[in-house]
């Protein structure tokens, strides 16, 4: 491991008394590979929950900063991942134990692709990060059939720092919006830069967790999800 791989795995530390939600099993993790916590979003919204589902669309890297890896692996969770890039398929087998595909998000037929899977019709965690200069994102957002399924938790990257993007944020919460989401975290900043919205159901989970980090305001995700400490370093 790099010298700078060793430098961000030690701002990935867990550390649990900094936790604005505390959640069952967190003892099993010392780090989280999220590149903005969203993993640890979807533990604390959703209370630690094992055996859980999701969908992760663009996945990228099987692992690091990938959003659902620590779901998976230490609890116990299953999906499905689509990721266009030809290069990871190897590490997905080698592992990742969901289904996956090595795709265009914006081509598949995710009703066939859910039944398939066997996927309940309420699925705990949606994750998309896909190109917004191309559209990739809100077209697949389109193809999802919302109709259908429901997720207890969204995260969404629209990229608004882009000043070419604003269709797509705007677009993409009227779509969550007329289906049933709260947006709780809006415009969730990395290194000062907002690219991304956390949605959740109010109907499905526990809104008194959420609203402990629910916010108005575009906050650095650090901001959201730790508790202030002088001395925090995320």
């Amino acid at each position: 491991m790099t010298e700078e791989q060793k430098d961000q795995r030690k701002k990935r530390r867990l550390n649990k008394q900094k936790l604005k939600i505390e959640f069952n099993h967190s003892e099993k993790i010392m780090y989280f590979n999220s590149e903005s916590g969203q993993d640890v979003f979807i533990m604390s919204v959703l209370g630690g929950k094992k055996n859980g589902h999701f969908i992760e669309v663009g996945s990228q890297h099987p692992i690091i900063i990938n959003n659902t890896y620590i779901l998976e692996h230490y609890f116990g969770w299953h999906g499905c991942m689509v990721e266009k890039d030809e290069k990871w398929r190897t590490m997905y087998d080698a592992h990742r134990n969901s289904n996956y595909k090595i795709e265009d998000a914006t081509k598949i037929n995710y009703e066939v692709w859910f039944r398939k899977c066997q996927l309940p019709k309420i699925i705990d965690y949606l994750s998309l990060d896909l190109e917004v200069n191309n559209n990739s994102t809100i077209k697949c957002l389109r193809r999802l059939p919302m109709q259908k399924y429901q997720f207890r938790a969204v995260t969404f990257e629209h990229d608004i720092y882009r000043t070419d993007s604003s269709h797509v944020r705007d677009e993409s919460r009227k779509i969550f919006k007329d289906y049933g989401y709260e947006l709780i975290c809006p415009d969730v900043k990395n290194s000062g830069l907002p690219y991304e919205d956390w949605y959740v159901h109010p109907d499905l989970v526990d809104m008194n967790k959420v609203d402990q980090i629910k916010t108005k305001h575009s906050l650095e995700w650090s901001e959201i999800l730790w508790k202030k400490d002088k001395n925090n370093s995320n």
